[in-house]
C-alpha cells in the first residue's frame, strides 16, 4: 500500500532495499525489482537502490556476524534490478 501511495502522490521519493546475506540474493533482488516495475507508470524514471549491509546497530543481535557480500557480488545484484528499473544505484560501498 505504501508503493502505491508513494507512486500516487507525486511527492519525489525513492526506493530502497538493504542487502544481507542470508536474507536478499539475486533472484529475491529481481523479484522486488520487477514487482518495483510493473507498479510503476514509468519505470524508467523509478529511483532505487541497493545498499550495502553493515553488522551493526541491528535489532536482530544473530545479524552481527554476517559478512556483507562483497562488492563484485552488488555490482551484479545492481546489473540484474537495472533490466527492470534503470535507475538503480548502489549505496554503501
Amino acid at each position: 500500500q505504501s508503493v502505491d501511495l508513494l507512486l500516487k502522490s507525486g511527492v519525489p521519493h525513492e526506493f530502497r532495499t538493504t542487502v544481507v546475506p542470508g536474507l536478499l540474493d539475486e533472484p529475491e533482488i529481481n523479484e522486488i525489482a520487477a514487482w518495483l516495475a510493473g507498479k510503476s507508470a514509468r519505470p524508467g524514471e523509478t529511483r532505487y537502490y541497493l545498499q550495502q549491509f553493515v553488522p551493526r546497530n541491528t535489532l536482530d543481535p544473530s545479524l552481527l556476524d554476517l559478512v556483507p557480500y562483497p562488492p563484485r557480488r552488488l555490482h551484479a545484484m545492481v546489473d540484474l534490478a537495472r533490466q527492470w528499473l534503470p535507475r538503480t544505484e548502489l549505496r554503501g560501498i
